[in-house]
């Protein structure tokens, strides 16, 4: 375990950020302030990403004695985490997003969850609960698993990626050699670079790679119960334009990591037609075309708004395909 003024780093926590809100920012590091685990023990990264303020002027961690400012000049939240795990000190890196309130054992049951279960290379929380700051409109209510909400009751641990419970960003926990295959990978495959949060582009497949990445080293992956955090959702999270965007943007990077994955890139959001219906009956295949015509229905039966956001997600995974061998410039 890496040592620094003689005494153990057990944790390396990373905060990513790119132009914050500050209000959320600050809950965020108030809540790292209140944890069981001795500020000795670990250390706060906190990576600035581009902001167009610098960060480190509008917040104050004097109540950390081992805050360490990093400053990453490339757009991307992908970038921000390499350098995050290029400076941790730890074998045990947690991601925070700086809307995140970790409850106050987070990291001492982090700690004790890395110990019990040595063959995990990547881990999560389990429960994921919101805070609005206004309540969410009644047709964005079916997009809410979209604001990586989660609650599990049980220990969900796995090491085959495609079936597996994959930890989310949130609180995300990476062992050291999970964290250094993750560097390597990324510098070997450019497409990698592309497949999270850069500027306004709401991609979110980069939680997933490191799951992909234990389970190509022989570890699993999973998500606890017993890891709490509060995700403070802001109301601009239920514009019509941001929720198309977001679930667009999902679908985007997950076809592109299903072509890293080795996974079917076939497109699993599909657009009913009642004429395809027709056209399966007319050719014999009246048991496909009543499933086609039902899920028509299904489709027709939804309000203007939620259609709109499906859409996105079937232009979504075909903009991914179309990416994939595309480089993304440093």
């Amino acid at each position: 375990m890496p040592e620094k003024n003689g005494q153990p780093v057990k944790v390396s926590l990373a905060i990513c950020t790119h132009n914050p809100k500050l209000p959320f920012l600050q809950r965020a590091l108030d809540a790292l302030s209140q944890q069981t685990l001795p500020t000795g023990e670990w250390e706060l990264l906190i990576v600035d990403n581009c902001s167009d303020r610098a960060v480190k002027d509008m917040i104050c961690t004097a109540w950390h004695p081992r805050t360490i400012w990093l400053q990453e000049p490339r757009l991307g939240l992908t970038f921000a985490r390499l350098c995050a795990l290029r400076s941790a000190q730890a074998d045990l890196i947690i991601f925070v997003d700086d809307d995140n309130l970790l409850d106050s054992d987070y990291l001492e049951n982090a700690c004790r969850i890395y110990a019990e279960y040595p063959g995990l290379g990547a881990f999560g929380s389990g429960n994921i609960v919101p805070e609005f700051e206004v309540h969410p409109p009644e047709w964005a209510r079916h997009f809410l698993s979209y604001l990586a909400l989660r609650g599990v009751t049980c220990i969900q641990i796995s090491d085959r990626f495609h079936a597996g419970p994959r930890p989310w960003g949130a609180g995300l926990c990476v062992s050291g050699n999970v964290g250094q295959a993750y560097i390597a990978a990324a510098q070997q495959d450019s497409l990698i670079m592309a497949l999270d949060r850069r500027g306004r582009e709401l991609l979110s497949g980069g939680d997933d790679l490191f799951s992909l990445v234990a389970q190509n080293l022989g570890c699993k992956f999973g998500v606890f119960p017993d890891l709490r955090l509060t995700h403070l959702i802001p109301k601009e999270r239920f514009e019509h334009s941001y929720i198309k965007s977001l679930v667009r943007g999902n679908a985007c990077s997950h076809s592109m990591l299903a072509s890293i994955s080795g996974q079917s890139t076939a497109n699993p959001s599909t657009i009913p037609s009642w004429k395809a219906a027709l056209a399966l009956v007319m050719t014999g295949n009246r048991a496909l075309g009543w499933e086609q015509f039902i899920a028509f229905v299904q489709f027709a039966s939804k309000t203007k708004l939620e259609r709109e956001v499906l859409y996105e997600a079937f232009w979504g995974w075909q903009e991914g395909l179309s990416r994939v061998g595309e480089s993304v410039p440093d």
